[in-house]
């Protein structure tokens, strides 16, 4: 079965269990979205899209552009929704999306640069997007890959797809910041043996290619015994001080300290992030520190996040806010 990008009809494939069978995709989706308007009770919508799976097809094959618009309609009728279990229909796939407006209303949708950026088969997701000396760039992931998008105006986005990481099998960027045409951003890659490790991802051209790196974790962590069972994850990132300062956490579930890596201005293309981890109440100690949100003013360094002491029980917990100020490393 195959869709092109107006969604205007699909066929089975040769060979296929109904290979004769051709189905209008707007016809389709329209009768599943004016059906719920017209029911004079609250409506059921029944194994949506089951038909394709039962004819050897894919809810895949559903341009982006017409399953959110059939989403939309459903929801505004405040219909339910069954999911057939057997047939995986819908399926939970997720699209990336975007808005842009000239202000602070008047917000609209951005689309696809090319077919399939922004809501292409598998599911994707952007997760922080910041303002380069050529427009914008997005970061999140496509299926288990990190990727990146980059758009000009915030109109239209292209996608940039990133390699795993090394050991890595599945792996996504969460936040991005710029320094003019330079791009630094971070994530977290798992690899098979369920381990969480930061990484970061560094572009010289605004986005449209990226070098990436594992960010080192601190003496103590990294030793062959402790690399199997310390896990670590990257919390928040700034540029700041012509550079880039990322903040992140390490150490066993429930016993986590505060990281901070340092990528200095001037860094050449594939230069190694710098590491530290600052002491302090709110930074290391008992219980869980984190710092999730970070911003530079001229050179003084700002974040904010939480502390959680330890307890025999989650209702025992106690958590409290963390505002950790330092001069701008370098």
């Amino acid at each position: 079965m195959r869709a092109g990008s107006t969604g205007e009809s699909v066929a089975p494939t040769a060979g296929g269990p109904t290979s004769s069978l051709h189905i209008p995709l707007p016809t389709f989706t329209e009768a599943n979205a004016i059906s719920p308007a017209r029911c004079p009770r609250r409506p059921l919508l029944a194994h949506l899209f089951s038909v394709l799976p039962k004819i050897g097809l894919s809810e895949s094959i559903v341009p982006g552009p017409i399953l959110a618009e059939l989403a939309w309609r459903i929801a505004r009728s405040g219909a339910l929704v069954e999911v057939n279990e057997k047939w995986s229909c819908p399926s939970p796939r997720t699209v990336a999306a975007a808005w842009y407006a000239p202000g602070l209303t008047g917000w609209r949708r951005a689309a696809d640069a090319g077919p399939g950026a922004l809501d292409g088969a598998g599911n994707r997701a952007m997760n922080a997007v910041s303002a380069t000396s050529r427009g914008f760039v997005a970061v999140g992931a496509v299926g288990r890959r990190p990727a990146a998008w980059v758009s000009g105006t915030g109109r239209t986005w292209t996608l940039v797809t990133l390699a795993l990481p090394a050991d890595a099998t599945s792996a996504a960027l969460d936040y991005v910041a710029a320094n003019g045409g330079m791009v630094a951003a971070v994530g977290t890659e798992v690899t098979a043996a369920g381990q969480r490790r930061p990484f970061a991802a560094v572009s010289m051209d605004a986005g449209a290619t990226w070098t990436q790196a594992q960010l080192p974790l601190p003496l103590g962590a990294s030793s062959e015994t402790a690399a199997s069972a310390v896990s670590g994850s990257a919390t928040a990132l700034t540029a700041a001080g012509g550079g880039f300062t990322a903040t992140g956490t390490y150490g066993p579930p429930g016993e986590t300290d505060v990281v901070v890596w340092t990528l200095p201005a001037g860094a050449a293309e594939g230069a190694a992030w710098t590491e530290v981890a600052p002491p302090g109440t709110g930074l290391a100690g008992p219980g869980m520190q984190a710092i999730t949100a970070l911003t530079a003013t001229g050179a003084t360094l700002t974040g904010v996040g939480f502390t959680s002491t330890s307890a025999a029980t989650p209702e025992s917990m106690l958590t409290e806010p963390t505002i950790w100020q330092s001069p701008v490393r370098s």
